[in-house]
């Protein structure tokens, strides 16, 4: 096994495949010396990317220099909390004020020099490309911050914000790179990217315009739309009030998305009282909801046992990917509600992980003692496989299994 001395890693990120997993970490001691991908000469002093493959038992810099320009990792800051990475492993999305990351970078003189930028990484080549590429070139940057970049699942798509103005000619907004066809389309200005479907044909983005769409009403709240890459007309609003899809609910949507793989619904959460008729709502928190793009009706997630529209006595949370099976059908969540499976001892008063079937329609507690499937524990992070068969989630209980010897 590697070492790595006085390393911290953070916002980790598992394949769809199950074989890759991309990290950052501020360790200088990840890779192998002699490795095409050596760490022995970090130079940044902050975190990078990097990509461990499970197989191999091998790290990879993601976030590295160019060839030939003297190091190993790049200077610059990494953005943790957005990267995104292809179904297979190949492909790493991510954010960097770093300028030595493309051959020929060309920091622009008008605000976009020293902003963050999105790059691509290719693992088969050790290529980094740059996504948020003035209009007309391959290695200058937009004139603004580019963020929260998201990939398809074969990498060839990647949805992004900038608030540059010489990209495509929007000043600002979510922008969608072909990597294939090297060309950029807007999707949305004012917006910002919250998920891109497996095919890269649907992004998903927020925003609070009052004109995303004709007809739309009680704009000015951050609303969660859909752009179709084969029909750029036909973006749709999914946080409407029931019963009307051009009007806004009554509260905003969280940033945190989760979506099926082919884009058909997307997983929230949200304060708002009336994404679902007769919906009673009385916690004064955030509920999880999941919306269905065919039938255009949202699915109250966090309900309470034995009835599909009241919310749960206290709040729900989702935290982003991973929380949504491919199919749409199961949705792993956490929740301080003590009535959303019926016959629940809850003394812990803190966040209990829960599988939800949209099936059955029924919620199911995870984070129990060994002995008692309807006692709750508290519990963390949480993420969901893509069958959703498998939920790996935290807990500082020590009766999570039978025999677990530990602190809690």
């Amino acid at each position: 096994a590697q070492s790595c001395w006085a390393a911290w890693a953070a916002d980790t990120q598992i394949s769809a495949d199950g074989g890759y997993v991309a990290y950052d970490s501020d360790g200088y001691s990840l890779t192998a010396p002699g490795t095409p991908y050596e760490s022995a000469l970090d130079q940044n002093g902050g975190f990078d990317v990097f990509l461990y493959n499970r197989t191999a038992d091998t790290n990879a810099i993601v976030s590295r220099y160019v060839a030939g320009s003297g190091g190993v990792t790049a200077f610059g800051d990494i953005s943790s909390p957005y990267r995104s990475m292809s179904a297979d492993g190949r492909y790493v999305a991510f954010t960097s004020s770093s300028l030595s990351l493309v051959s020929g970078f060309v920091a622009p003189t008008d605000g976009g020099g020293n902003a963050t930028h999105v790059f691509r990484w290719d693992r088969t080549t050790g290529l980094v490309i740059l996504i948020d590429r003035a209009a007309g070139t391959t290695a200058t940057p937009g004139n603004g911050a580019a963020s929260r970049p998201w990939i398809s699942a074969d990498g060839q798509y990647v949805a992004y914000a900038s608030s540059a103005s010489n990209i495509v000619g929007e000043s600002g907004g979510t922008f969608l790179f072909d990597a294939q066809l090297n060309t950029t389309t807007v999707v949305a200005g004012s917006a910002s990217p919250a998920a891109i479907s497996a095919d890269g044909r649907y992004v998903f983005f927020l925003s609070s315009a009052g004109n995303t769409i004709a007809g739309l009403t009680n704009g000015g709240t951050s609303a969660l739309f859909r752009w179709d890459r084969e029909n750029p007309a036909a973006t749709i609003l999914l946080s409407h009030s029931a019963g009307s899809t051009t009007n806004v609910a009554n509260a905003a949507v969280d940033e945190r998305i989760s979506i099926s793989a082919d884009g058909r619904y997307a997983l929230f959460m949200s304060s708002g009282t009336n994404f679902v008729a007769g919906q009673s709502d009385a916690n004064g928190g955030n509920d999880v909801f999941r919306y269905d793009t065919e039938t255009r009706t949202a699915l109250l997630v966090s309900h309470a046992a034995g009835s599909a529209t009241t919310t749960g006595d206290v709040d729900s949370f989702v935290d982003g990917r991973d929380q949504l099976s491919d199919d749409g059908r199961f949705v792993a969540y956490q929740s301080r509600s003590t009535n959303l499976m019926a016959g629940v001892s809850d003394n812990s008063f803190s966040y209990d992980a829960y599988l939800f079937d949209a099936q059955a329609g029924t919620n199911t507690l995870l984070s129990h003692p060994a002995s008692s499937a309807t006692t709750a524990v508290n519990s963390g992070q949480i993420s969901l496989s893509a069958d959703g068969r498998y939920v790996g989630f935290s807990s500082g209980a020590s009766v999570v299994v039978a025999g677990q010897v530990g602190l809690g």
